[in-house]
Parts: structure tokens; C-alpha cells; sequence
């Protein structure tokens, strides 16, 4: 994973900050209003999914002097302990519920590219995307998007639709979250 301040989109040039993923992503057309309709009560969902990178995210805090080492301890069993059951429970659903190809994929606050997207995917097309974007987390983020501009044969970029504010919030913090750590890493410091 990797973020970038500034990334060029034909022949705009955008501001902001972007998160390069490699990461299983599959775009469905919508068909009909009522699968539309269907679809909306499905959406709520990507709040649970941001809540649960959150959670696998997190770190210890730095200092650890005024905690007991024995509940230190402790704490870190039962972390392993839930990683575990995490690892397990991920592992059965991947096994009955597959996720799609991995794709590259740059994604920003209103929408991302899809470098490598099905060539059957024009402008205009409006669908369904779900993008799985942390490991561990096996229900992916869906979106309503809209295909805005191709500009190669596998290159596309989509911008979301009806994102709610709670949503819009969610996935700012999630890339910042991520440049705040490519940026600590690259320092060589703790995230």
C-alpha cells in the first residue's frame, strides 16, 4: 500500500491524497431500479466494514510504564487469542464466499482507478463496486460508481455515487490513516 499527494486523471490534474492498493475488486452493472432499491439496505454495511479496519488497525500505545505487566500480559493472550478466531472465521468465509481477482487500484476521497479494469467497461456504465480493502476483513466496501473517464484500454476511472457524509468521513480517515503510516514507516518510526 502506498499513498500519493497528487495523481493525474486524463487530462485533469487532481489534489489530494491518494492510496495505491493491490486489492480483489469487482464492478457489477446495475440492472433494474428495484435491484437499485435492494441494493441501498445493503449499504449500511460499509460502516461496519470501516469499524472493523479500525479495529485491526489500531496500535498499543507507546508508553506502557503506568500498566501492570502481568494485565499486559494478559491483554496480549487474549489478543492472540481473538486474532486467532479472527484468522479462522475470515478463512471459512473466503471458502465459501470467494473474493474476485486483485486488481491495482488508486483510491481517493470522490471515487478511484482501476488500472487493470475489464475492457467491457465503458464510460457512462453505472454499477455496483466492491473493493476488499484490508486482509482479514472479508466483507468488502461497496459502492455505487459511475465509469467517468477511460483513459487506456484497462485504465478507468469511477466516481462514487449517493456516499453518505458518515461514509464520505469514514473512507477520508482510512486514507489518511494510511499515509500517516507510509510516512511513519518511511522514517522508520512506529505507526
Amino acid at each position: 500500500m502506498s499513498t500519493t499527494s497528487t495523481h493525474s486523471t486524463g487530462s485533469t490534474q487532481e489534489q489530494g491524497l491518494k492510496l495505491e492498493l493491490s486489492v480483489p475488486v469487482a464492478f457489477r452493472r446495475l440492472a433494474t431500479a428495484a435491484e437499485e432499491a435492494r441494493l441501498a439496505v445493503s449499504l449500511g454495511s460499509n460502516l461496519r466494514v470501516f469499524q472493523a479496519c479500525d479495529l485491526l488497525s489500531e496500535r498499543q500505545p507507546a508508553s506502557r510504564n503506568d500498566v501492570d505487566p502481568s494485565v499486559l500480559m494478559e491483554l496480549r493472550r487474549i489478543d492472540l487469542k481473538m486474532t486467532l478466531i479472527l484468522d479462522l472465521l475470515a478463512d471459512l468465509f473466503a471458502e465459501s464466499h470467494p473474493p474476485p481477482p486483485t486488481a491495482q487500484v488508486v483510491l481517493d476521497f470522490h471515487g478511484f482507478e482501476w488500472l487493470d479494469a475489464p475492457a467491457d467497461v465503458t464510460v457512462g456504465d453505472r454499477g455496483v463496486v466492491d473493493i476488499f480493502i484490508q486482509a482479514g476483513v472479508p466483507r468488502p466496501l461497496r459502492f455505487v460508481a459511475r465509469v467517468a473517464a477511460c483513459d487506456t484500454a484497462s485504465h478507468r476511472r469511477f466516481e462514487f455515487e449517493g456516499l453518505s457524509e458518515a461514509e464520505a468521513d469514514q473512507l477520508e480517515r482510512l486514507i489518511f490513516r494510511q499515509h500517516r503510516q507510509k510516512i511513519a514507516g518511511s522514517r522508520g518510526l512506529q505507526p
